[in-house]
């Protein structure tokens, strides 16, 4: 999982509606419709669980230590959902233990290896991986009028262009891979590996899944129709992505959240 870096996220808690706004705009979605559709519940049922379910989310110092803003964050977006939310005041365990003794129905909380969402009351759970790759695909999905039959090329075959790609397999899709770093490719059938990063252009449909950031050139996605980038940092510059911001969606911890407070909602 990449570590979020402060200056990203500082704004998410006063942008919501504005993203909410654009997202929509893109694709039909608004975050909520987003997190019933990615976990296949109704939007009645998000509803019913936001009027009941108490959400702690819990600071964690381990690692590099707390990301100024995060837990803020993450409280707003699933806040934002309808949902009764507090950061406990205390830390680590301890905050796990605050959150247990305010009867909270779930928690999130995340280190530098993972970020997870826990309903303790059904021990239901959820990694934010998973659930950006679902939230993502569904997009597209949507954005695209489905993904059966088309074809899609992956950037990035980390642990999330991994899911991604068994996500669009369950969906029809057409996946093509590329990944600078070709062990991480072994296995796989040699006819969707693209090697070539001048071919990055020739495809329509993209996953970006990469987090070297500020790598891509115009050339490469002028042709695109519709680029999904959950990858961090965004892959290119701020002048490139102003002129193509209108097929491009990406963010920072929106849309995965969205989907994680769902798919606790099972």
């Amino acid at each position: 999982m990449t570590r979020l870096k402060s200056e990203w996220i500082k704004d998410i808690k006063n942008n919501l509606f504005d993203f909410e706004k654009d997202l929509f705009e893109k694709t039909g979605c608004s975050l909520k419709e987003l997190s019933s559709l990615a976990n296949e519940i109704t939007i009645a049922k998000i509803d019913e669980s936001a009027s009941n379910f108490k959400v702690a989310v819990i600071p964690i110092t381990a690692g590099q230590g707390i990301t100024p803003f995060f837990s803020e964050s993450v409280a707003a977006i699933i806040n934002h959902l309808g949902f009764d939310t507090f950061i406990t005041e205390k830390k680590d365990v301890d905050g796990i233990y605050e959150a247990y003794k305010e009867e909270a129905t779930c928690i999130f909380l995340a280190d530098d290896n993972r970020f997870i969402g826990i309903n303790t009351k059904n021990s239901l759970y959820v990694d934010n991986v998973k659930a950006t790759a679902k939230g993502y695909v569904t997009l597209m999905e949507q954005a695209c009028g489905g993904l059966y039959g088309k074809e899609i090329l992956i950037l990035g075959y980390g642990k999330l262009g991994r899911k991604i790609f068994s996500l669009l397999e369950e969906k029809g899709a057409i996946s093509i891979i590329y990944d600078k770093d070709t062990l991480v490719l072994a296995g796989l059938d040699k006819r969707i590996i693209l090697t070539n990063t001048e071919q990055i252009g020739d495809y329509p449909l993209i996953f970006d899944a990469t987090d070297e950031g500020y790598w891509m050139e115009e050339e490469m996605i002028y042709n695109s129709t519709f680029i999904a980038s959950p990858g961090r940092p965004l892959s290119m510059g701020e002048e490139l992505f102003g002129r193509y911001k209108d097929r491009i969606i990406h963010d920072l911890l929106q849309i995965g959240v969205a989907v994680m407070i769902g798919e606790l909602c099972r």
